[in-house]
Order: C-alpha cells, then structure tokens, then sequence
C-alpha cells in the first residue's frame, strides 16, 4: 500500500511585514522616516483608524520593537482593526492569529475567512492557504476540486508551495481524484529545481519508489534527499538515513541519523533513539534510547513523548520506572491529539495505573482517539466489549462491530479478529471460512504472526481456500520465524519427518525448545518427549519432569501421565506413589484406558492413610490448575 503524503503549512507559515509597503505608505503621509520611531504618534494614528498605522502597531507588538514588548495578544488585536479596513497583509496575518492561535482561540472557519479576503486581493500567501483548507477540510469542507482551482490561481503567481500542493493530490488522490504520477512527477520536478526543499524531499520518494514511470534509483533518491536536507528539510534527514538502514549500511546510517539528531532534529532524534532501542545493526543501548527520545520529546514530538512515556513507565535504561514521569509524557502526547498516547492514557485510566481509575476519563480519551481514527482505539473498544469491563456490558456483537473497524483502518490484529469472528460463525450465524480467510490474509501480509500460523493452517488443510502445501509451509516458516509458538511446533514436526525440508531433528529441538519457554504447553509436553527420549538432544529426565510438570499444571492430559509415572518410577524425581497416584488420578479423567490402568495400578500401592494424604493433594493440584 503506498503511503499517504501530506504537507499543510506553508513555508514561510509566519506573519508578514509588508516593511517596504509601509514605509512608502508613511513617507507620503508624513515625507519623513522620523515618524516611523514615533511609536506614540502610531499610536494615535492607529486609534484614529489609520490601517497603516493599525498594521505598523501591529508588528511593533508581534516583534517587540519601539520600546514595546512583545504581546501576541495586542498584535493580533490591531491586525484585525487594519484587516476589517482591507489592508491586505493585516488580511492574511490575521488569518494567521485564527489558523494558529496566536492572541485569539484557534478557529479554522474564521482563519479561512480572512485568508479567502486576502486571496481575493491577490495575496499569493492567502491563495496557499485557501488551497490548502479546502484540501484538507480545515475551516471549509473538504473539496479537492476547489483546491486544485486554488492551487492553480497560485501557480500563477509562481508560487512553489501550490505546485507542489496540486503534486500531492495527484499523489494521493481519492474518489473524487484519481492518483496520477506523472502529472505529480512533473509538478515535482518544477518545484524541486526551483529549490523548493519539500518538492526535492518528493523527487526522492518517486525515485526510490519508481513511480512516476521512474526507474527505482536509491542512488537518485539520495541525491534529491540530500538537497533537500541541505535545507534543513527534516523528513529529508530520515530518508536517508532509511535508506542506509534498508542497504543494511551501518555505519553510514548511525553517523548520519546522529549527526542530524545531534543538530536538534527532532525526526533524527526520534530515528536514533528507536535504532539503540531495538538495536539495529549493534546491540541494543537502553541509555542510549532514553536520551535521545527525551530528547526528541523536548522538541515537541509526540511520537517521541509517547515513546518516552512508555519508556518511563518499563523504566527500560533507567534504574526504576516512574510512573509520575510517564503519565506527564503520555499526557503531553495525548494533548497533541496522537492517536497511540491517547489509546495508551485511557487505558492507564481504566487500570488505575499511575492514575485514579477511573472508566469515564478512559472513556473519554479512547474516545477522542476514535475521532481520529486511531486503529488501537476501536481494539480497545472491541475488547472492552469482549470481556464486558471498564464499564462496558458485555457484547459479542458490539466487539465483533468495532473489530471491524479497526480491520478497515488496517490494524492487523483487528483484521485476525475478524477472521476468528467469521470462521468462529456465531455473530453471522453461520461459519463463513473465505470470508475468515480473506481478513487473516490481510493480517498475515502484515507479518500478523498468530495469523500467518491461521493461514498455514488452512493452506494445508484446505480450509476456506484450496490445499496449497507450499504457501502452508512458507506461511509457518515466517510465523516460525517470528517466534508464534504453534508454527514452531508445526516446524519442528516437519523437522523431524523431513517433510518438505530436509531432517534435522537437532533444529526440530531447537524449536521446540523455543516454543515452550515462550509458555506453550504443548511445546513443553513435547520437549519433555524430547528428553526423555533424546532425540535431538542428550537425554535427560530432570529436564523432562520439570517440563511435564509445567504443562501438566495447564491441562496438558499426556503431560499428567508422564509425571505420573515419573513419580512413580522415581524417573527423573524422587519416587513418591501419592503424588504418582494423585496425577494419575487427573490424567485418568480423560477415560484414556492406559492412563485409568496406571491409576488403578497406582491405588492398590497406598494405604488407607496414603489414599488420604493423596485425595487432599489431588485437591490441592486442582486449585492450582484453576488458578493458572
């Protein structure tokens, strides 16, 4: 799936001075400059209704200039008065003071309104920004059309940042416009060799992805990213350094991502502290981590407050978590409207961790995160229904309905969901198996381990899909691969028979062994097998009871038999006929006929008093079996 790309402010996203308009202005007004330091005198203009005075006094106050000091409040105050008399810049800033907030509440309605006054008077600046409302349905619905008319008046006037605003509809595209890469490749290529940082960073994109009709060319692609970067272009910084990453070039990579990171950019930071965390081409450095993502989180990243805040709260390069820390950093995340934090802040609530509990603020902020179409936040939803907590009423319906939506948003967890739902048949009334194969597909394209191993599954046994014994093998393979404990049994079976690979029973071990220290219980009854046999490794009846003794505590019936008659034989474990006849006793509940014989046989070895000690011991493991 191609990525969606999205640039919303314009590069000079400031106010504006109109310094040699104004100057002009005032000399004709007064015939000298002295006037201009006259702050009182502008002011007196200014409160007489001069627009240009309005505008003068204006910018004074935004840049604390004249002996006045800086007052965002009183600036944004004055542009509006010159704006309401049509002073075009006046027009425009103050489209600034709405759009972001500055000396008035943020209103993306009232911002377009003075962006759509200023426009109209020829401001490219306020044509930009006309453009780009409409394109993202900022302060006026949505339409892509009315952007591209907008765009269009300021290619016009030259302006780079609408050229490149039409390249990214025809890269995005929608219903309404369909993608076209050439018409973006060809928009692109004018902005970029007019220098235009973000139309280079975009030259990059188109040739490392071959769009376009491009031939890939990661040679091409860094050389655009680094004109880009050249500019301090952030995304530019991290494109590089990705590609290094994607060539396994290590060194190139760190010293890159560092030396941008090392520059204050919060992307590179950001980068950086993710690569020590997960230790990427070296071992993994925690310390490392912690700092750069506090880091990247002092300069305003989200993403990176997020990240910071779990950290805290793991304590991961720390000496202890801190609860009070990670709350702060999830909260800064959530304030900013990222998804993840506030999915994170709602459940911390609901648990009560490092919060009041409370159902209602978990409500709250799930909620808000489901405005914003955060996948994680209909799991959480899907869940809560599920198991009828945090308030919510249980609701098969209700979970499967928000499973689906977080399916439709591309979670691949919610998409396994879904296969379960379908194949499961309840909520539908009927099991739909193409229906369940087809979202554990989609789940399974995203390396979705449990459902890769539902996928090899059905490729093998025909199940919503034709019999198709290699896709099954490959599929279990990459499930293996990611550590899903029943693909690596599966694995390990195929190991040993030789089928479709050659015999290896030493691997087959291997994986097994993986699969039941990850707490697998049939993996554990396997490599006790595996040990009492020594296949695949030297036997060892020690290493067999202790690992029958685990999965016989999860139910594991052949487990219970063999530790049963490891007791009894004092295989592996100090013979002792009561806990030999009190597993027994559980394993023969399976009305297994070897297994009932052997708790027969085992009985007529105890004594009445034995018999005794043994029923309040089968109790006693009983309780712990429900338990676990």
């Amino acid at each position: 799936m191609e990525a969606t790309y999205f640039w919303k402010k314009h590069p000079n996203n400031k106010f504006l001075s109109g310094v040699s308009a104004i100057l002009f202005t005032l000399f004709f007004l007064c015939g000298t400059a002295s006037c201009l330091a006259d702050v009182e005198q502008i002011k007196a203009d200014a409160a007489k209704g001069d627009k240009n005075a309005q505008f003068q006094l204006a910018l004074n106050y935004l840049n604390g200039q004249e002996g006045l000091k800086t007052d965002p409040k009183e600036a944004c105050k004055w542009f509006l008065k010159a704006a309401e008399q049509e002073h075009i810049i006046a027009e425009y800033n103050t489209g600034i003071c709405y759009l972001d907030g500055v000396g008035f509440s943020k209103d993306p309605k009232k911002a377009f309104d003075w962006f759509l006054k200023s426009a109209n008077q020829g401001s490219v600046e306020s044509i930009y920004h006309v453009a780009t409302a409409y394109h993202f349905g900022e302060g006026v619905p949505l339409d892509l059309n009315q952007a591209i008319l907008w765009y269009k008046k300021g290619i016009e006037k030259n302006d780079l940042s609408s050229v490149y605003g039409l390249a990214l509809i025809y890269t995005n595209g929608s219903v309404e416009i369909p993608k076209d890469h050439e018409k973006a490749l060809g928009l692109y290529q004018k902005a970029a060799n007019a220098g235009y940082a973000p139309a280079q960073y975009m030259m990059g994109v188109y040739y490392e992805k071959g769009w376009g009709g491009l031939q890939i060319s990661p040679q091409l692609a860094f050389d655009w990213y680094s004109k880009a970067a050249t500019q301090k272009y952030n995304k530019a910084f991290q494109a590089i350094a990705l590609l290094y990453k994607n060539q396994k070039k290590w060194s190139e990579y760190y010293t890159w991502i560092q030396q941008s990171a090392e520059a204050g950019v919060p992307e590179a930071q950001l980068e950086l502290a993710i690569a020590f965390r997960d230790g990427l081409g070296q071992p993994a450095n925690p310390k490392e981590a912690f700092k750069w993502f506090l880091a990247a989180a002092k300069e305003g990243s989200p993403q990176a407050q997020y990240e910071l805040g779990k950290t805290y709260k793991k304590g991961t390069g720390l000496d202890a978590p801190n609860n009070e820390q990670a709350i702060h950093w999830i909260e800064e995340a959530a304030k900013t409207n990222y998804g993840p934090a506030m999915v994170e802040l709602g459940q911390l609530y609901w648990a009560g961790q490092g919060v009041t509990q409370s159902n209602y603020e978990g409500k709250s902020w799930i909620e808000k995160a489901m405005k914003q179409n955060e996948p994680e936040a209909f799991l959480a939803l899907a869940k809560a229904y599920q198991s009828g907590k945090n308030g919510y009423d249980r609701s098969e319906q209700k979970a499967f309905e928000y499973y689906v939506k977080a399916a439709q948003l591309g979670s691949s967890e919610g998409q396994f969901q879904v296969g379960l739902y379908y194949s499961d048949g309840q909520i539908i009334g009927h099991p739909d198996e193409k229906e369940a194969f087809k979202w554990l597909e989609y789940a399974a394209d995203q390396n979705n381990k449990e459902a890769l191993y539902e996928v090899a599954r059905r490729y093998e046994d025909g199940i919503g899909v034709s019999v198709d014994k290699n896709k099954a093998f490959k599929a279990y393979q990459l499930a293996s691969n990611l550590g899903e404990a029943k693909a690596q049994l599966r694995m390990a079976k195929f190991l040993m028979t030789g089928q479709g690979i050659d015999k290896d029973p030493t691997a087959a071990f291997k994986l097994i062994q993986d699969a039941a220290k990850n707490g697998y219980a049939p993996a554990q009854y396997e490599l006790g097998m595996l040990y009492l046999s020594g296949t695949g490794t030297e036997k060892n009846a020690f290493e067999a009871v202790k690992w029958f003794e685990q999965s016989a505590y999860k139910g594991i019936t052949e487990s219970q038999y063999q530790l049963g008659l490891a007791y009894g034989a004092g295989l592996g474990i100090k013979e002792d006929k009561i806990k030999s006849y009190a597993w027994l006793s559980i394993a023969g509940k399976s009305a297994n006929q070897k297994m009932v014989k052997a708790r027969d046989l085992q009985a007529k070895k105890l004594n009445k008093d034995e018999m005794n000690l043994a029923k309040v011991l089968l109790e006693s493991i009983n309780s712990k079996m429900l338990n676990k």
